[in-house]
């Protein structure tokens, strides 16, 4: 099965990185008896699972580098401004759900 990242997988992604990134940041401060380097170590695992994984399947995808010269090339140009858009749309998605979880978290 191959992953074709689109606009809505960029989406899913970014809510994905939100939703995850606001429970984890609740449930790691609960948490004071962690040691400097689970904490890390948790860190890191979140980062992993939530934002670099989900980033690289489904925003900017497994397609080859581009070149040094992409902005000589339309077709390079086009993909490449097409992966830009994708991770406006990640990094809008999951601005978005992080506002409206922090506003509802003050609103109760």
């Amino acid at each position: 099965m191959t992953i074709k990242p689109n606009q809505a997988t960029a989406a899913a992604a970014g809510i994905w990185a939100a939703l995850g990134g606001m429970a984890f940041e609740q449930w790691h401060a609960a948490q004071p008896s962690l040691s400097s380097l689970s904490s890390n170590l948790l860190w890191g695992g979140f980062m992993l699972v939530f934002v670099l994984l989900p980033l690289f399947f489904f925003v900017i995808g497994p397609q080859p580098p581009f070149g040094r010269d992409w902005i000589k090339d339309p077709a390079e140009r086009a993909r490449y401004f097409l992966g830009v858009r994708r991770v406006l749309v990640w990094l809008v998605s999951g601005v978005a759900v992080a506002g409206i979880w922090a506003g509802l978290r003050h609103l109760l």
